[in-house]
């Protein structure tokens, strides 16, 4: 029983140890092969002029967080919010005309 356990960890072990060795050879592989798909993703976007994830804000209505530019930003006594919608905007209003 000892034996069996045994050869079943040293069978993980090397397949582990094998699969290693085959992504190493395969990326080297693939690196020499195509040297421009070598670069990392990353370097492709930037040198693609695609553009990079914005700053995420906090709705002040609804709470949940969107692309700061996409947000309807408003100043509202010298604080500025953002909003998701101009509907969100208009209900944050009510709702301070309301606690005022």
């Amino acid at each position: 029983m000892i034996r069996a356990i045994i050869y079943l960890l040293l069978s993980i072990f090397l397949i582990t140890i094998v699969r290693l060795v085959i992504g190493i050879v395969m990326k080297g592989l693939n690196a020499y092969l195509n040297p421009a798909g070598a670069e990392s993703a990353s370097t492709r976007t930037q040198a693609t002029g695609a553009r990079k994830a914005g700053v995420l804000r906090k709705d002040s209505l609804s709470g949940v967080y969107i692309a700061e530019d996409s947000a309807v930003v408003k100043v509202i006594n010298g604080t500025t919010h953002y909003f998701a919608s101009e509907n969100n905007f208009r209900e944050f209003m009510r709702q301070e005309g309301m606690r005022s």
